[in-house]
């Protein structure tokens, strides 16, 4: 295989560095990445075997001496060492069976043995008892994971949700905010027999926020996520805050109005992976049967009441104590600080 790198990797007519380091991410890497959380655990002078194809990979793909030290190749691809490649893939799959209680090996890790049994050097400890100190040192704390059951949609379920980009097919780069404004206001006219929201989320370097602001102020809400969470999900959330004030007041027509675009998509594209946009669906199948949602998507900062207020909300809600015990979605925590 680093023979076809360098083929491909030829001076006069070959690939850039970009182009070879994909191609070694891609071809190679993959095949050192697969099955390393099983043989991870494996002796280091063994595991250290690996190296020299690591490093090798790396030279061709930046054209380097051999004799360059090994870590300013690190530094000029991006990569990290396979010790610590392996440490942040085991620890990303601890992550995810933590959220998994069905899973086989939950009980495993939740019921690890006391490390003590493992104190010795010729023995080697299970994966569970081998990564937990791992995810304490990066400050997360497994006992937030998000384990909740979501019961997964099937593909064919119809839902009484329909979504409106109509605005984005205005550049924003493009378009002034009184244009915005003004095709925000027709939209409004067009769902003028539908029960509104707005929704929006937010984040700081640790928390983050969501919001919801209906025509009715006295039902404005706002919570915090007490752990690490992407605006995206939070996003998410400000949405199903929106729904669940509906469906409690058993509106049948109903129109959301966010900024966010991705969350949009992702509900749009049914990305069905992700916790938040599962419990959606689920929220959307327990509402009334004859209820029409409809997701409207709006540009930000624009000067649109509703964007602002809610934006405003969510911003404040970063400061608020933790009234609600909200468990993060164990994709939010994945590392991703290693290549």
């Amino acid at each position: 295989m680093a023979l076809n790198l360098r083929v491909v990797g030829h001076t006069d007519w070959g690939a850039d560095k970009n182009t070879l380091l994909k191609l070694y991410r891609a071809l190679i890497r993959s095949k050192l990445d697969y099955g390393s959380i099983v043989y991870g655990s494996a002796k280091n002078h063994i595991l250290k075997q690996l190296d020299p194809i690591h490093h090798q990979g790396l030279r061709i793909a930046l054209g380097a001496f051999r004799t360059s030290p090994v870590k300013s190749l690190y530094v000029e691809a991006g990569e990290c060492s396979l010790a610590l490649r392996r440490q942040k893939l085991l620890m990303n799959y601890y992550l995810k069976i933590k959220s998994l209680p069905n899973n086989p090996c939950y009980n495993t890790i939740s019921n690890d043995p006391s490390s003590e049994l493992f104190d010795r050097s010729n023995t080697v400890p299970p994966f569970g008892t081998r990564t937990l100190p791992d995810i304490l040192n990066a400050d997360i704390d497994p006992r937030r994971i998000d384990d909740r059951y979501e019961k997964i949609p099937a593909p064919w379920e119809e839902h009484n949700i329909t979504f409106d980009l109509s605005l984005t097919s205005f550049k924003k780069e493009d378009t002034s905010e009184m244009v915005f404004r003004q095709e925000f206001a027709q939209l409004r006219e067009k769902y003028a027999a539908y029960k509104e929201a707005f929704t929006d989320g937010s984040k700081s370097e640790k928390v983050a926020a969501a919001s919801f602001y209906p025509k009715d102020p006295d039902k404005q809400e706002q919570t915090r996520f007490n752990y690490d969470s992407t605006v995206f999900n939070a996003e998410l959330e400000g949405i199903s805050l929106a729904l669940k004030y509906f469906k409690r007041k058993r509106i049948l027509r109903s129109v959301i109005y966010t900024d966010s675009l991705s969350a949009i998509q992702a509900l749009q594209g049914k990305i069905l992976k992700n916790k938040n946009v599962a419990r959606i669906y689920n929220l959307l199948a327990k509402m009334a049967p004859r209820t029409k949602v409809v997701l409207v998507w709006i540009p930000s900062h624009v000067g649109i009441p509703g964007n602002e207020k809610v934006d405003e909300l969510a911003k404040l809600a970063l400061n608020q104590e933790i009234h609600d015990d909200k468990q993060v979605i164990w994709s939010d925590l994945k590392l991703k600080h290693a290549s």
